[in-house]
């Protein structure tokens, strides 16, 4: 019962999200997945494009931010553990990870990472960046106004 009601409270979550992005001139492609957890809270601007394949994952208590006129390329990735924010008019091209936790790694023990041991610093994306295709930023990170990130580029507390 307990997982019935979890679920049920995940579905409207998405729905609830869903119909405040479309008055807000949001286009969100119905195969994009997003999912709010718990007390995570989900901020999104006018004309923001989130285009197929996309992934969202905010966690319980974790703040995503995504301004005006935001266009996230296809089978992109974003989760939020603490708080991601992403500036006006930034472009995030195809198939790129914004993650802003990462998992304790021990050397020299059978299980060389502790799923349950999560680290996260707040993400900051200011307006007008572009993050190319198959750039990756991490936990910590800050880009400043009208950045370019090159393709294949992993930004880590700039």
């Amino acid at each position: 019962m307990k997982k019935l009601k979890i679920r049920l409270r995940l579905i409207a979550n998405i729905i609830s999200f869903r119909l405040k992005a479309l008055f807000n001139g949001a286009s969100i492609s119905l195969f994009s997945e997003v999912r709010i957890y718990g007390k995570g809270r989900l901020v999104i601007g006018k004309g923001v494009v989130l285009q197929r394949g996309c992934t969202i994952h905010v966690e319980d208590g974790a703040l995503l931010v995504i301004k005006d006129g935001v266009w996230i390329g296809p089978y992109s990735t974003i989760y939020v553990l603490s708080s991601v924010s992403i500036g006006e008019g930034t472009r995030i091209a195809h198939q790129c990870t914004i993650t802003d936790n990462d998992y304790l790694i021990k050397s020299g023990s059978t299980q060389s990472v502790d799923f349950s041991k999560r680290k996260a610093s707040p993400i900051k994306i200011m307006s007008g960046v572009w993050l190319c295709a198959n750039s990756m930023v991490l936990r910590g990170s800050n880009i400043s106004s009208g950045q370019i990130i090159k393709p294949f580029t992993c930004v880590r507390r700039k």
